[in-house]
């Protein structure tokens, strides 16, 4: 059975891999890291200095990158499991309105407001009436 904690998992989750993709979508371009050490001269007078270096540790980033991306794909796998839950919980919505609301406000993403118009009606709290209402008894 379809329950709204589902639903906001299902949200949730795709928010997620969004975030996790953004971040690996940084770590693409590490940035340049720096330090400084001391040092002296070959030759005497062994003169004291510093001696400033600038890289990047391409291994650091890759085994980030590469806990990432197994992190995205499990990710992903639950999301993948929770839309087939989800799209067979709306569908056995017997009220045609409620799988609309749902569908419309899950699946697509849409506002209450804009759900609320494309059924027809000017309050924007039609649509989220109806929903909790559907929520509250099953």
């Amino acid at each position: 059975m379809l329950t709204h904690d589902t639903l906001k998992q299902y949200q949730d989750l795709k928010c997620e891999i969004k975030e996790l993709q953004a971040r690996l979508d940084k770590m693409a371009n590490p940035t340049v890291e720096h330090d400084a050490v001391s040092g002296s001269m070959l030759e005497i007078p062994y003169k004291m200095h510093t001696i400033h270096i600038f890289g990047v540790d391409h291994e650091k980033y890759r085994d980030k990158r590469e806990k990432l991306q197994r992190l995205i794909h499990r990710t992903v796998g639950k999301y993948e499991e929770l839309t087939l839950e989800v799209s067979e919980g709306i569908t056995a919505i017997e009220d045609s309105r409620v799988r609309r609301i749902v569908s419309m406000r899950y699946l697509d993403g849409m506002s209450w407001a804009a759900i609320s118009r494309k059924l027809g009606s000017h309050d924007e709290s039609y649509a989220r009436k109806i929903h909790d209402r559907y929520f509250q008894n099953i």
